[in-house]
């Protein structure tokens, strides 16, 4: 019944997949499920079919995106992270659907898998696609379900109708990308004239911004997305949308300024599109959450007043406008263009990506996926001195060639519980201190302390053969004042001083030599524990050397795990002592990594990651 009331009309496929997820059986269910392929519609049936049986249906995600599309098919959804904060236990018998698996994290996939083995009938269906977007933190569980899948430990059920492209080349070239033919994909779309490359990278950004602005209206400005993999060049592209609105009168009046992730404000007019990067609660109780987007309707003292795509209106505060979460980021941005992985679950009629040398395989094809019409990709290396991967001087190839090999490049996807950055933390920390174990039982190196022992009894036989003579000279002035000169008064005193300080300097001179005996025997002792340690450090020197290679390996794993989430929008992902170390150690083709911190005072302008080009790398490019 179920099947049948479905408003959307379920292919065979959808209906044995209702049919597999409402039957009988395992507390486990997977659906596998590529991008487009309608698997919140029938998400959306077997929820309906057990609701009307009594059973309680818990849709999560681990983004907002994800959880809108849950929401608008009728399923009562939230984001995981808000499922954790819950503390009530779940009902009896309650099916608890894992949207969007790829991006679920090892950690976030444990306590919902806790919370379902802890309710009496409780029953879990995870739903994805191991070709699409990874978790920020540990994860890979949808890699995982695969491998269980393959191996038979786990029964799945597919989707194989691509019900979200409506153009059958772009239908096959997906099917090729999936199939790990990407050059063959790739080739499908530049056949068709949806791929796009310009003489310059500027004239592709611009191309692409006309291209984007024309679809928005045809379509709705709603209705079109423009994906890249970094802010920094979302902001690029959106001020190039912006100045074509801008030239054409739709952006006027005043405008509330905000930090942007760049050094530079961003305005808000009348018209802009916004995104939301954090989540407020608004006076009337009511929610504005991460992920959402809106256009700007008044531009007012208190706020932006803005129509969000739901068709609700709200009053988005200036201080939430103007200000920035804790790791110094944005609240709010442009909405003209988004990043690959906050639009991973959303579908739009129209999406253009841009081609640049950061993307990989599964950035690829989340990229690629979004729309209803075909994708337009738009190949360029980056204007001036955007650092990306790869890219050296000479380099023979084109913009579309760059993208390519950037499509063919396929990232780790295993799962957290084998491949967490923790393990290979404790890997190296381990082998680390067991030759920080060794070297801190062997000799020590007394080689600066042997060095100002022998110095010091250089000057302490200086200062005996100096007291020596002194005594010498007190001696023969003894000698000279003594016999019959002492017949006169005042030769008798003379001769008494003499002998005074003749005794005065036999003293000094045997303390003096006493002194040089105890340094020389400490510079003997230190030297027999030098020959000692230098014999030891022939055998084990080679251990310091292995120390210090595995501190730089730890710190440039952990810089490398850290650029990452920020790629991801998630810089305090490993935590704040992790996002502190990270810019010391992040390699110059790594994403910079931002100055202002959690804690800190450091001026915005001083946000490394996300400065522009520099001339030398201008230079490079060209």
């Amino acid at each position: 019944d179920a099947i049948d009331r479905s408003p959307v009309g379920l292919g065979e496929d959808q209906a044995d997949a209702v049919a597999g997820l409402c039957a009988p059986g395992r507390g486990l269910r997977v659906v596998l499920a590529p991008a487009g392929h309608g698997k919140t519609a029938l998400t959306a049936a077997a929820a309906a079919a057990l609701t009307n049986d009594g059973r309680p249906v818990v849709a999560l995600a681990a983004t907002n995106k994800a959880v809108a599309e849950l929401h608008s098919a009728g399923l009562d959804a939230m984001t995981i992270a808000r499922f954790r904060l819950n503390p009530t236990p779940l009902q009896a018998g309650t099916v608890v659907v894992l949207d969007e698996v790829s991006q679920v994290s090892t950690r976030d996939a444990h306590a919902v898998l806790a919370a379902v083995t802890a309710t009496p009938g409780g029953m879990l269906w995870c739903l994805g696609d191991d070709d699409q977007g990874r978790a920020v933190r540990p994860g890979g569980l949808a890699a995982e379900l695969h491998h269980r899948v393959a191996t038979g430990d786990l029964d799945a059920v597919e989707l194989t109708v691509n019900r979200r492209q409506q153009d059958p080349s772009e239908r096959d070239a997906l099917a090729a990308y999936r199939a790990g033919d990407i050059e063959h994909s790739q080739s499908i779309r530049a056949e068709h004239g949806w791929d796009h490359e310009y003489p310059t990278p500027a004239e592709t950004r611009d191309a692409l911004a006309a291209a984007a602005v024309a679809d928005a209206d045809r379509h709705g400005a709603a209705n079109v997305v423009v994906l890249a993999v970094s802010h920094v060049d979302c902001e690029d592209v959106t001020d190039r949308i912006r100045r074509i609105r801008i030239k054409r009168g739709e952006l006027a009046g005043p405008v509330l300024e905000g930090p942007g992730w760049g050094p530079d404000q961003r305005s808000y007019a009348v018209g802009d599109r916004v995104l939301c990067h954090a989540t407020l609660t608004l006076p009337d109780r009511r929610k504005l959450i991460n992920g959402s987007t809106g256009t700007v309707v008044s531009v007012t003292a208190a706020g932006l007043v803005t129509r969000l795509d739901d068709d609700t209106t709200v009053e988005i505060p200036t201080g939430f406008a103007a200000g920035t979460r804790p790791d110094g980021t944005p609240n709010l941005s442009h909405g003209w263009a988004r990043t690959i992985d906050g639009a991973q679950g959303g579908t739009w009629d129209q999406a253009h990506l841009l081609g640049t040398p950061t993307l990989d395989r599964l950035t690829g094809y989340v990229g690629q996926s979004r729309g209803r019409h075909p994708t337009h990709t738009w190949h360029t290396i980056g204007e001036g001195a955007y650092e990306y991967p790869g890219i050296v001087v000479g380099d023979p190839r084109t913009p579309a060639e760059h993208t390519l090999d950037a499509l063919s490049r396929v990232p780790e996807r295993r799962f957290a519980a084998v491949h967490d950055p923790t393990v290979l933390e404790r890997r190296l920390t381990a082998e680390k201190a067991e030759h920080d174990q060794v070297l801190a039982a062997g000799p020590k190196d007394v080689a600066r302390r042997l060095a100002d022992t022998q110095a010091r009894y250089r000057r302490e036989e200086q200062d005996c053969r100096r007291a020596w003579e002194d005594l010498r000279r007190r001696q023969a002035r003894v000698a000279d004042t003594g016999g019959l000169h002492q017949l006169r008064r005042g030769s008798r005193q003379e001769h008494h001083r003499c002998v005074e300080n003749r005794d005065i300097a036999q003293r000094n001179l045997d303390q003096l030599q006493h002194r040089l005996r105890g340094t020389r025997a400490e510079m003997l002792d230190l030297q027999a524990a030098d020959h000692l340690y230098q014999q030891w450090d022939q055998t084990h020197r080679w251990r310091r050397h292995e120390v210090t290679r595995l501190e730089r390996e730890l710190a440039d794993h952990w810089a490398s795990v850290v650029v990452g989430a920020i790629r991801q929008d998630e810089p305090l992902a490993y935590g704040l002592d992790q996002l502190r170390t990270a810019p010391r150690h992040a390699g110059p083709t790594q994403s910079r990594t931002p100055r202002r911190l959690p804690g800190t005072q450091r001026p915005r302008a001083g946000r490394e990651h996300t400065r522009g080009p520099t001339s030398s790398t201008r230079r490079r490019h060209r």
